[in-house]
């Protein structure tokens, strides 16, 4: 069988973690015939007798040459690696089927800003390109995925909500939550967590809700509470949004700082020396709330349905509502003082 995957939107992030797993599983498959269309470079090397990657050079853009680059490619160049491949099954990796495939298809969906419990404005600059997406991407989306034959979710609530949304059967609904690395704290260095320290390993989006974070440290810093540090894994110049977090804590001076991206070893240590914070009010999935579960980390999240979907029966979690700083206020302090 031949199996096309299609993922040319991939660049980083949770896509690029997906795109892997299906690498990896193309690689223990030796019975089907894989095809991989992507525009990351750097996979070439996963070519074998049954895997093999077309990449896309000229998608690999940034800006508005890429979606001038992607019309020109969806319209005339993949109508010509179809009909070489002659595909029997395609799987969509990136929200939405594949343009011009005949055969069955699979849609993998992990855009969830359509269930966001708050709407983006295109007025406010910092949430423009989201609120596009929540606005006017996931209803393209929504159309789409009727036509698709199957589609792939990463969680319960997710498939719940999917098929709500669409009114798809949720048969044709399928939960395969993401893989991580199966580890476990006696497997590193054992490291005693200080109760002062948290860390909140998230990119700069509106919806991560870093502002809630930071308005819970000036409560705290009016009650007095300073013994305490916080760390972002975000680079200070990284985009509008960031700076203005970052500006922020700068002039109230307060407990934070900007850590930057932290490879998968330092999330681990982070993991059992800090409690995680998770303020986002809307994910997929939420990996770091797996990762510090495999661990064993004392963990605080939104009382969302995609982290108790995550986290289960997890005991060393509390739960507590995204938008109230006064509650993330006292979570914080109790934590302290546990």
């Amino acid at each position: 069988m031949n199996i096309v995957v299609y993922d040319i939107a991939a660049a980083g992030g949770g896509g690029v973690t997906i795109l892997n797993q299906y690498i990896e599983k193309s690689r223990e498959d030796k019975g089907n015939q894989w095809w991989f269309i992507i525009s990351l470079p750097g996979y070439e090397e996963f070519s074998n007798s049954n895997i093999h990657v077309l990449y896309q050079k000229e998608l690999d853009t940034k800006g508005p040459k890429r979606w001038v680059r992607r019309f020109m490619f969806e319209h005339f160049k993949i109508p010509k690696i179809l009909s070489e491949i002659k595909p029997d099954r395609v799987l969509s990796l990136q929200n939405m089927t594949m343009p011009k495939a005949k055969c069955p298809q699979t849609v993998y969906l992990h855009q969830s800003l359509q269930f966001a419990p708050v709407k983006f404005s295109f007025v406010k600059k910092e949430e423009r390109s989201i609120a596009i997406r929540q606005h006017v991407i996931c209803g393209l989306i929504r159309r789409n995925l009727r036509i698709a034959d199957t589609i792939i979710v990463q969680t319960r609530w997710m498939k719940k909500a999917v098929a709500k949304w669409t009114g798809i059967d949720e048969e044709r609904i399928l939960v395969e939550p993401p893989r991580i690395s199966d580890v476990s704290a006696n497997r590193i260095e054992q490291v005693i967590r200080d109760k002062s320290l948290f860390f909140y390993p998230a990119s700069g989006h509106v919806y991560k809700n870093h502002k809630t974070i930071i308005e819970a440290c000036k409560l705290l810093k009016k009650s007095g509470v300073y013994d305490y540090h916080i760390e972002f894994t975000l680079d200070s110049s990284t985009n509008a949004v960031v700076k203005k977090l970052y500006d922020e804590v700068q002039r109230e001076q307060l407990p934070v700082s900007f850590i930057g991206y932290l490879d998968q070893n330092a999330m681990r240590t982070k993991y059992l020396e800090r409690t995680l914070l998770f303020p986002s009010y809307i994910e997929t999935f939420g990996i770091p709330l797996l990762e510090a579960q495999n661990l064993g980390a004392y963990i605080i999240a939104s009382d969302c349905e995609y982290a108790h979907d995550v986290l289960g029966s997890y005991k060393d979690c509390r739960y507590v509502t995204w938008n109230d700083p006064a509650a993330w206020a006292d979570a914080i302090k109790e934590t302290i003082e546990s």
